[in-house]
């Protein structure tokens, strides 16, 4: 006579060490915007020197989160994800005149500001293993293993422009006066990206994922502006504006952690085994 016991099994199975097959992988992330913009300044009829200083590398505050959908063997991971992308714009504003009634002092004052616009970006990554070692060689033990990553990134925005107006006013001396408005452009809606970085990936004794840090490129292969600062200056003493503008095209440096979570860990299957 033959009893049946129900046990559990996992689907979409791999041995639990190498923690191979399809993966979940939540990540939270920041940027840092990298422009090649170069500097310009103008000079008043009155004498006064303004100098602006795109900002070469921008990083604000905050972090954005995304999704990523894959599947991994002991050599080589396919996957694809999302996340919210900003393209910024920003930079260091100089100003410096003589004090008409004492030609000896020099007033001199500076400012920043940044602004940008938000887009969706999706991904498509293809890893590889650099660690060059197997998972059943470190069976009981803490592991990390180190995966460098190619991809492609597209970003698309909403139909709706970003707008992000910003804007000030300062005293050249006890005379001149000046300000500025940017204005946020966002001609574009898409954009591609080639993406290339590292990820350290950390397994506990039973081989399972603790988390990953990252860090990757991203450059554009075009030449579309993802954001434009319009920037006015307005001269109080005599009325004459000044134009310019600074532009980014969205590529960055990015920091990233997350973890992967293997749906053979997940979804489970019961499976019926005849014992005699």
């Amino acid at each position: 006579m033959r009893s049946v016991i129900l046990l559990t099994w996992y689907s979409l199975s791999a041995p639990l060490l190498a923690q191979t097959g399809f993966y979940l992988r939540p990540s939270a992330e920041t940027k840092f915007s990298v422009s090649n913009e170069k500097p310009f300044g103008f000079t008043t009829d009155q004498g006064n020197r303004v100098d602006v200083v795109p900002t070469r590398v921008l990083y604000p505050a905050g972090l954005s989160v995304g999704l990523a959908v894959g599947y991994k063997t002991e050599r080589w991971y396919l996957e694809i994800h999302t996340f919210q992308d900003e393209a910024l714009a920003g930079a260091r504003r100089n100003n410096s005149s003589i004090n008409p009634n004492d030609p000896d002092m020099v007033y001199v004052q500076s400012g920043s500001y940044y602004h940008g616009g938000s887009y969706a970006r999706y991904s498509m990554n293809y890893g590889v293993n650099l660690s060059g070692h197997k998972a059943q060689e470190r069976v009981g033990k803490a592991r990390w293993e180190l995966w460098g990553f190619a991809g492609i990134d597209y970003w698309r925005r909403p139909p709706i422009p970003a707008e992000s107006p910003t804007g000030g006013l300062w005293l050249f001396n006890e005379q001149d006066s000046m300000s500025y408005f940017a204005d946020m452009q966002t001609p574009l809606r898409t954009s591609f990206f080639v993406t290339g970085g590292l990820t350290l990936k950390g397994y506990n004794r039973k081989g399972r994922s603790i988390f990953n840090v990252g860090v990757f490129y991203s450059q554009a292969v075009t030449r579309r502006v993802m954001a434009t600062s319009a920037l006015t200056f307005t001269n109080y003493t005599d009325g004459k504006q000044y134009f310019a503008s600074i532009r980014s095209k969205g590529s960055g440096i990015y920091f990233q952690l997350s973890k992967d979570i293997y749906l053979n860990n997940i979804f489970k299957r019961k499976k019926h085994v005849p014992l005699d």
